[in-house]
């Protein structure tokens, strides 16, 4: 059987191969439900990304208490299913501290 899980966390560039953004495709194909967060030093890597409301993204240096807390808020949101299948315009949640 699969292993519950809720919330990916990813860099979005992770070396020869897939991206974060790739991984994290594959990854809802087999979990539709799941939850995204990127990390990334650069934002050119998602200037032309158009997020859905499951996916957030955090620019490095970050706040991991920031992380942890919207780990936590997706978490819940997946929970009570408050996440719509529409996409939104921005979905930055911290940037350089």
């Amino acid at each position: 059987p699969l292993q519950r899980i809720d919330v990916l966390v990813t860099d979005l560039n992770l070396g020869a191969g897939d991206s974060g953004l790739a991984l994290a495709t594959k990854a809802r194909q087999r979990r539709p439900d799941l939850r995204v967060i990127y990390e990334t030093g650069s934002r050119e890597m998602l200037a032309d990304h158009a997020f859905f409301p499951w996916e957030k993204v955090f620019y490095k240096p970050f706040d991991p208490t920031a992380l942890a807390s919207t780990v936590s808020a997706l978490n819940s949101s997946r929970q009570s299913g408050h996440l719509h299948q529409r996409r939104a315009t921005s979905n930055t949640v911290a940037s350089s501290l």
